[in-house]
């Protein structure tokens, strides 16, 4: 009996069923997520930007009050946030707040208020977040909607491949890795037939110039629908140099 056939035969079947797997849970993600969005984070976002953009301060604390009020009921929809951590610190909010409605003093309602912000914040990610997950392929498939099927299933195959040099590259890398290591190793983890310096390096040069010609053509082929990046656009304002300012536009251009 062939056992190296039946190997194979489970590992392909074992490969086929966690990538069905994961397909699944993805699945199950995405419509909690699209629900998390539409009952939560948006509505929420909405109102708290409202709130943190109000000036007056009596305003605000009515403001604050009506919305921890209005989210500490059985029916509050604060439980569809995905991410513990948030839900915690909005635990942490109320206790806040109740602490300001027993004890209503100047220091009580700043922290009140800084948690307020700091919440906000928190949940303005979670909202972006969100959007950006959704709706990552909305460039793709909106570009895709108006050039030839043809040139779309080509793009495609350039998008497999741009994944699969970066997967190549990592995998040339520990080659190269393991290679040196078995040379400089006075034990030889590995046979020297196995592990040649100059093929491994250049196993690495083919693989890196593979990605390379990938790279160039990422912005055309990826598509991905993501805002700016946050800490980027706070070294851009702060930058004065037109060449640092060249280098972080690419940076974000081509950031993962």
């Amino acid at each position: 009996m062939d056992f190296s056939v039946i190997g194979i035969a489970l590992i392909t079947a074992y490969i086929a069923y966690y990538f069905n797997y994961i397909s699944k849970k993805r699945e199950i993600f995405l419509k909690e997520l699209t629900n998390s969005y539409n009952e939560v984070y948006f509505p929420m976002y909405v109102e708290l930007s409202t709130i943190e953009s109000t000036e007056d301060r009596t305003t605000k604390l009515k403001l604050v009050e009506s919305f921890i009020d209005e989210n500490s009921t059985k029916e509050s929809k604060v439980k569809f946030i995905g991410t513990t951590s948030v839900l915690q610190y909005f635990d942490d909010l109320k206790l806040i707040y109740k602490t300001y409605k027993l004890e209503n003093n100047a220091d009580n309602e700043k922290r009140l208020l800084e948690s307020m912000s700091y919440f906000f914040e928190n949940i303005k990610m979670e909202y972006l977040d969100a959007h950006d997950i959704i709706y990552e392929n909305h460039l793709r498939f909106k570009s895709s909607s108006f050039i030839n099927p043809f040139f779309s299933s080509f793009i495609s195959i350039m998008r497999i491949g741009y994944h699969l040099s970066v997967f190549l590259v990592a995998i040339s890398i520990a080659i190269v890795y393991f290679t040196f290591a078995n040379k400089i190793s006075s034990y030889g983890m590995f046979p020297p037939t196995l592990m040649d310096i100059p093929t491994s390096l250049l196993i690495l040069c083919i693989t890196v110039m593979l990605f390379a010609i990938f790279l160039m053509t990422r912005g055309f082929i990826m598509q991905k629908n993501r805002r700016k990046s946050e800490v980027l656009k706070k070294i851009k304002t702060k930058l004065k140099s037109r060449l640092l300012l060249k280098l972080l536009n690419l940076i974000e251009k081509f950031r993962v």
